[in-house]
């Protein structure tokens, strides 16, 4: 594990590029995925255990592909493997989230990698389940899938309240 904290926890300090842990990436998704979560724990400069008690993925420089890899070499086979992993995940979890819902209850999916490609299986799932609040933030749509919500809300029977702060 890392020595230092990474910038996408929200333990907030002194930032360092890091070393990507792809294997924490991909099993605490498949977790996630399963309704589980996987903790992260790192070892301190100074021999101390540091427990995360939440991580989450700001943007593209918090992926293990934006770390500093051991062989360079590899970001081509890391993104794939980030991206096969993200498209899987992005799907399962607009479900599992909806579903687990109660009426009324915001449905937080802020700083989930979400991107285009996950837009309609997520209105599809606020419909199914009648989510009334949605939470998008920090998310990876871009304008495609900013465009793409826009265009989902003009026929969602639904939602009454949504935020969409920034970081598309």
């Amino acid at each position: 594990m890392p020595t230092h904290r990474p910038l996408c926890s929200h333990q907030h300090a002194a930032w360092r590029a890091p070393r990507s842990r792809i294997e924490y990436f991909v099993f605490s998704l498949l977790a996630e995925m399963q309704g589980h979560e996987v903790q992260l724990y790192a070892i301190e400069r100074d021999g101390a255990l540091n427990r995360y008690p939440e991580v989450e993925v700001y943007g593209e420089s918090c992926m293990p592909s934006g770390g500093a890899l051991s062989n360079p070499n590899d970001q081509a086979l890391v993104k794939g493997l980030e991206d096969k992993m993200i498209d899987a995940y992005g799907t399962a979890l607009v479900e599992l989230k909806c579903k687990a819902a109660r009426r009324g209850e915001w449905v937080n999916i802020g700083c989930k990698m979400l991107r285009p490609q996950h837009v309609g299986a997520l209105f599809a799932a606020v419909e199914r389940y009648q989510v009334t609040k949605l939470v998008l933030s920090h998310n990876q749509l871009g304008a495609e899938g900013g465009a793409l919500v826009a265009a989902a809300l003009k026929t969602n029977t639904t939602l009454t309240n949504q935020c969409f702060i920034t970081h598309w």
